[in-house]
């Protein structure tokens, strides 16, 4: 996703300095009213910046097969693509900068899982010739994870004390279970046309003619 991209999209770097400029604005002024670091407000706007223009810039490529998904590869074996590796990495420093700035590792760890989600949902259902796939949406799953996971180590070096709170939890876990919910009832619409249903709550792809 990353190298095709850099490759296919000329406008990359102007649409992401664009959209920095905004975010960092933006999340620099909230960040200096509340009294948290402008320096890392920037960085965690210019990563998402990133993400969001790297993931969502309308380019030529995608299925051609409308709103579908590629299933990708079984398991682990997606990590030995260098595609998905470089996927891992993009969303690493969103999510670690994301728990430095707003020290709630469970809400940020659910906002990620709902980001990438979210960005394949609409690279499936949006004109953007974008492809949509399930190895994409575990990478990016992945480096979600690692970011936090290495925030966490961050703020406990920093602080010398557990950084996860009962409330962080609540709302992490709440902010989960509300997104996911509703990302999974449109997951569910769009396969009524690219699925059939086995059982009640089992779904198989239904691939069409090579």
């Amino acid at each position: 996703m990353i190298e095709a991209s850099i490759g296919a999209l000329p406008g990359l770097i102007p649409a992401f300095l664009a959209f920095a400029a905004m975010l960092g604005l933006a999340a620099a002024a909230v960040a200096k009213a509340k009294g948290g670091s402008v320096v890392l407000a920037l960085l965690w706007a210019g990563a998402l910046a990133g993400v969001l223009v790297v993931t969502l810039l309308p380019g030529g490529g995608g299925t051609g097969q409308g709103a579908s998904c590629d299933t990708g590869l079984p398991g682990w074996a997606f990590l030995g693509s260098e595609s998905s590796r470089l996927n891992v990495a993009l969303f690493v420093p969103i999510s670690f900068l994301a728990v430095l700035l707003f020290r709630r590792p469970v809400a940020v760890l659910s906002g990620s899982l709902l980001l990438t989600g979210g960005i394949e949902l609409v690279q499936a259902v949006a004109e953007l010739g974008r492809a949509c796939s399930y190895d994409d949406l575990k990478a990016n799953a992945l480096g979600g994870c690692l970011g936090v996971l290495f925030g966490v180590v961050a703020l406990w070096v920093r602080q010398r004390r557990w950084p996860l709170t009962c409330r962080d939890t609540l709302w992490g876990a709440g902010s989960a279970a509300i997104g996911g919910r509703r990302c999974r009832c449109r997951l569910r619409r769009l396969c009524r046309g690219l699925c059939q249903c086995r059982g009640r709550n089992s779904f198989v792809v239904v691939r069409g003619g090579d």
